[in-house]
């Protein structure tokens, strides 16, 4: 979406020429350095009318210029900050790959491998084997939970499918393990779908049908989607403390190529791409991205020679805050007075130099479409700790361990002979070769010093209290991985207990900080996005029937609370409490039918209907109960009902008159049995009267 010039008033369209004095100007002008265009012009390959200049709108008050200085301020401030940051998480993702961290030798003991791939697999089964994964609560008030219901089926159906059916959940969670945060972006995806038809012809002889061909269908259609993106592509206000929806100011790289960018300039996110092709060299290797320069350093060559040829592109969300001059009434200009301008904006610059799109914010409500989720709360810090954290100098200290081992090992086993230069021996290089004879003149003169074993059971010893305190800081333990241990009994559960209560923590914060925020993001893009036939919905559950869903059911807003284990657990304990209750009720009305009397004298009864409708049925993750409920068709009672009546007569002592004298007992007629037998078959307890 891009801001044009007819979307301003005439007294706020821009002037880029900003607050820079003329002279101030000219000497920065000076020391530009020479774009393409500009040694194009000065070859005498290009002539001035060939320069095409961007179409980009500014409010009264901004220019390129002081969006350019905004984000380089925010930048400069973000590097020295995250740096260290940044090499930290290339040393998980080395321990990770089984590289030693700070070059040395010796053998990489894979203890920080198998805590990631241990934790990844667990907490997948966990999150990514359900259905639901978040609970609606509506901000409105409601008499029926039809239309919630809806909603709430809907977000966790698109969620659910964009998240489990796809390797990108198991990418964020693994990532999330190892950098100790995971960074999500949530758009609206526009794609095709293509309808297939089969066509049959009537055979005339038999009239059996005979494929003739098919129809083909496409149309455009949309959907709420997200990815993945690295930490070391982010930026975002240091001093935000838990997510990175609540910064002020995000920006996202990524590095596009030049049929890209014409791409996103044809769907109308960007203008003056043809400017930047011919005045903007693509990105070099001193700008080169972060990923990039880790996957070199644990060895990978897969993003060689992935930039050449592409523009680093940076989209960034900010609420900003700036100066415009003052105006009075009249709307004219008071010299030396300003007053300050707020707004929340989206724009894209191209290789930090050129911006190529500014607007207002277009999102509704006015966020950030990026999310922030930690593996372990670090207090009053947005990025998480990571798994590999409380174990890298464990893991460091293991690996020198491992290498002194091989040291000793390969001394012992090459059983090194030391001999004096009286000896006799004929030829150094004899020496190496322990099962040949050694001619030699004195052996009196050869001596031998064998390598003492107890060095190598120390170090053995050593290295597995070492493993074993790892894997009992992260909760890794030889349980949780489903080796054998030699534990005894208690020990076990000790160690079960603490893996099980620490897996279930991270799953929890997981599942609060990644399905909530996606749940949220995709409910808005939905409000907002959606088209007419876009909108489908299965009832209570994935393989349920499918129906339509109308824009008109998402009106209202919503909050979503992520359904995690504790959460389902308190639900289960609540439904199975109440199903008691309700069977106790049952079995009491059954028996000797009650009508409570308050101290008004108002007879009250209790509604089993409105109990199972309002109560059990939403604990149930079903839909508006009174939906399932039809009008019975009227039946001949049944002889338990006939039964039934003719006992509650029995019992019948007669009502008393308003002369307070005694009423005789109705008389035993069948007119009467049926009445009260259809009174019983129309009680919810199967009794009648109630």
């Amino acid at each position: 979406m891009v801001l044009r010039a007819e979307q301003f008033d005439g007294a706020d369209l821009p002037t880029n020429a900003g607050r820079v004095p003329k002279d101030m100007a000219g000497e920065r002008e000076k020391q530009r350095p020479q774009d393409k265009f500009t040694r194009a012009l000065k070859a005498g390959k290009a002539s001035p009318d060939d320069e095409v200049q961007p179409p980009v709108k500014f409010p009264e008050g901004l220019s390129e210029e002081w969006v350019l200085n905004y984000c380089k301020k925010r930048e400069g401030a973000f590097a020295k900050w995250f740096e260290k940051q940044n090499t930290r998480a290339d040393e998980f993702y080395m321990m990770y790959e089984n590289k030693m961290v700070g070059g040395g030798k010796g053998v990489f003991l894979p203890v920080s491998t198998t805590v990631i791939d241990t934790d990844v697999a667990r907490r997948s089964a966990a999150m990514f084997g359900r259905t639901k994964v978040v609970d609606a609560i509506p901000q409105f008030f409601t008499e029926n939970n039809e239309r919630v219901k809806t909603v709430e089926d809907l977000v966790n159906q698109t969620v659910v499918y964009m998240t489990n059916t796809t390797e990108k959940g198991f990418d964020a969670i693994k990532t999330q393990s190892i950098e100790g945060t995971g960074f999500f972006k949530s758009f609206w995806e526009i794609y095709e779908e293509e309808e297939i038809t089969p066509l049959y012809d009537r055979d005339i002889q038999t009239g059996d049908p005979i494929y003739s061909g098919e129809s083909q269908k496409t149309e455009t259609k949309g959907r709420w989607n997200w990815e993945p993106v690295p930490m070391n592509r982010m930026l975002w206000d240091p001093r935000c403390m838990s997510r990175i929806q609540e910064s002020p100011y995000v920006r996202h790289r990524d590095y596009l190529t030049d049929e890209e960018l014409l791409v996103m300039q044809q769907n109308g996110e960007i203008e003056g791409v043809e400017y930047i092709l011919q005045n903007e060299e693509t990105s070099d290797r001193e700008n080169e991205d972060r990923e990039r320069i880790r996957q070199k350093r644990i060895g990978e060559n897969e993003y060689e020679n992935a930039e050449d040829g592409t523009y680093a592109v940076d989209e960034w969300y900010a609420d900003i805050a700036w100066r415009v001059p003052h105006k009075d009434a009249e709307g004219n200009q008071v010299v030396g007075k300003e007053e300050m301008q707020t707004g929340k904006f989206h724009w894209w610059i191209v290789n930090g130099r050129k911006v190529v799109m500014f607007e207002p914010n277009q999102l509704v409500p006015k966020r950030k479409p990026y999310g922030s989720f930690r593996y372990s709360i670090r207090p009053r810090r947005l990025l998480g700790r990571s798994a590999l954290d409380p174990i890298a100098e464990l893991q460091n200290y293991a690996n020198r361990l491992m290498g002194n081992k091989q040291e000793l090992v390969k001394k012992a086993l090459q059983n090194p002979t030391f001999y004096e230069r009286g000896s006799g021996i004929e030829g150094r290089k004899t020496i190496l070769d322990e099962k040949s004879l050694i001619p030699v003149l004195d052996a009196n003169k050869i001596k031998h010093f064998p390598v003492d074993v107890t060095a190598i059971r120390e170090a053995k010893a050593e290295l597995a209290d070492v493993v074993a305190y790892m894997r009992e800081t992260t909760a890794s333990n030889d349980i949780a991985m489903g080796l054998g241990g030699g534990e005894t009994a208690t020990e076990t559960s000790l160690l079960s207990q603490s893996s099980t209560s620490r897996f279930q923590s991270v799953v929890e914060l997981t599942y609060h900080e990644l399905y909530g925020a996606l749940a949220q993001e995709c409910f808005w893009s939905l409000k907002q996005f959606a088209q007419p036939g876009d909108l489908w919905v299965r009832d209570s559950s994935i393989d349920g029937k499918a129906r339509k869903v109308e824009l008109g059911e998402l009106q209202g807003e919503y909050k979503f609370t992520p359904s995690g284990v504790s959460a389902e657990a308190s639900k289960q304990n609540q439904l199975r409490q109440k199903t008691v209750f309700l069977e106790r009720m049952m079995e009491t009305h059954a028996k000797a039918p009650q009508i409570f009397v308050d101290n008004e004298g108002v007879q009250h009864k209790f509604d089993f209907i409105k109990f199972i409708t309002e109560e059990l049925m939403p604990l149930a993750d079903v839909r508006n109960g009174k939906t399932y409920f039809v009008e019975a068709e009227k039946m001949l009672p049944s002889s338990d009902m006939l039964n039934l009546a003719r006992r509650k007569m029995d019992a019948d002592t007669g009502t008393e008159g308003n002369n307070g004298a005694r009423q005789p007992r109705p008389a035993v007629t069948p007119e009467r049995v049926t009445q009260l037998a259809e009174a019983g078959a129309q009680s919810p307890a199967g009794g009648p009267g109630f």
